[in-house]
């Protein structure tokens, strides 16, 4: 084999060999969403599309790998844009806080990624912080779940029985006008507005008229004419002067 055709074998070799040999891997850098910090320096765990308040300091993790390039920077979705040296460090905690309510996107590279990770947060009046007593949202939080156990608890309340122990009688079935239930949350009323011995009433039902609007909030009547009102154990009149329930002879 003659010396030109010799050098030009080894050079083909050699850029064989070159493009087998695999590229460095593209850097890239990785948000994880921690939690947030309130005033009082209580910190509360949440994720990526969580919710926390406004004016909380949001904590996240931004990673890189091996060939990530300084510096690293982190667009908060609301303007705010920072950059930071990782100087050979894997990943750094990024804190940032909210003032106006909404939906931000955050995304986060290096300078040698060729595209950004993002994560999403929601800020507004959520959060574990309004279990915090210190928190303007505290008080109302637990008076809502207070009344919202209470609710559940009348809903499997029984009437009251009349003297002697014995249990209501209903009266017959009167002549209600077949069709659709009234609302039962307009003519809701207290177990107190229920006068002693009560009898419980049939289910009212008003008629539907072809063509017209059926109006569930009219006032509905019992058949002694009084008002009706309606209690987790079902409809009861509510005028004193209508028959009730008579307890036993002695």
């Amino acid at each position: 084999m003659t010396r030109p055709r010799r050098g030009l074998l080894l050079a083909a070799l050699l850029l064989g060999v070159l493009a087998a040999i695999p590229g460095p891997a593209a850097a890239e850098a990785d948000i994880s969403i921690t939690g947030y910090r309130t005033d009082d320096g209580s910190f509360y765990p949440t994720e990526d599309g969580g919710t926390i308040p406004v004016g909380a300091q949001l904590q996240i993790r931004v990673w890189v790998d091996l060939y990530a390039c300084d510096p690293v920077t982190v667009d908060w979705g609301d303007g705010t844009e920072q950059s930071v040296n990782y100087g050979g460090a894997f990943a750094l905690t990024w804190p940032h806080t909210y003032s106006v309510e909404g939906t931000y996107v955050i995304q986060a590279a290096d300078a040698c990624a060729s595209s950004w990770s993002s994560a999403t947060i929601n800020v507004g009046s959520g959060g574990f912080a309004i279990f915090d007593p210190a928190n303007d949202l505290f008080i109302p939080t637990i008076l809502a779940i207070v009344f919202g156990i209470a609710a559940l608890a009348q809903t499997g309340a029984k009437p009251r029985m009349a003297p002697g122990g014995t249990k209501p009688t209903l009266i017959p079935r009167g002549t209600w006008t077949p069709g659709v239930p009234p609302s039962m949350a307009a003519h809701h009323v207290s177990y107190r507005d229920v006068p002693i011995g009560s009898p419980r009433q049939p289910d009212p039902r008003i008629a539907v008229v072809p063509g017209e609007a059926t109006d569930v909030l009219q006032e509905m009547h019992c058949t002694c004419g009084g008002t009706l009102g309606y209690v987790a154990g079902g409809w009861f009149c509510l005028n004193l002067q209508c028959p009730k329930i008579q307890g036993p002879a002695t």
